[in-house]
């Protein structure tokens, strides 16, 4: 197991215990040179951040945030967040109670706030921040699953390719 803590700060917080369960065992089967430097990952959720945090999440109106990478500054070691009730407003929100399709849509969420740390902290590029993150947390995703749910192999791929 990976030294990157999940955390789930409101214990009231039933999904987001879930969610926590599936990161953990997707950390598992990650990579450690991909973890290094990772302080933790929360799963929060986003109603209980400030409103100015909560401002700052949102892109548009409406809009929902499922996850956000927080680099190092002078006062913290990089985090991941990833917000539960996101997940929920999700269109593929009805499929969280099954586990393996759970840890299949927190695979997108968490892999893709990771593909940020590892082009922040560990292979820096120039290139969009969101299509590298989004490479990586494909080939992340992928290789996870495929450690994971070595049966569903022919399923993943159709289920990577669906949006959230």
């Amino acid at each position: 197991m990976s030294g990157v803590r999940v955390e789930v700060p409101d214990p009231e917080n039933v999904l987001g215990s879930k969610i926590a369960r599936s990161v953990m065992n997707l950390l598992a089967v990650t990579p450690a040179r991909f973890l290094s430097g990772l302080d933790c990952i929360l799963v929060l959720d986003s109603e209980s951040l400030s409103r100015r945090e909560r401002l700052r999440l949102r892109r548009r109106p409406n809009d929902f945030v499922l996850g956000s990478y927080f680099p190092r500054n002078r006062r913290r070691p990089p985090r991941i967040e990833i917000y539960s009730d996101g997940l929920m407003r999700s269109r593929l929100a009805s499929h969280l109670s099954l586990p393996a399709f759970r840890e299949v849509f927190v695979a997108r969420v968490l892999f893709h706030e990771l593909g940020h740390h590892v082009s922040s902290m560990i292979e820096p590029t120039h290139a969009s921040r969101e299509a590298v993150a989004e490479r990586w947390a494909k080939k992340l995703a992928r290789q996870a699953l495929m450690a994971r749910f070595p049966t569903l192999h022919p399923l993943l791929g159709k289920l990577m390719r669906r949006g959230s």
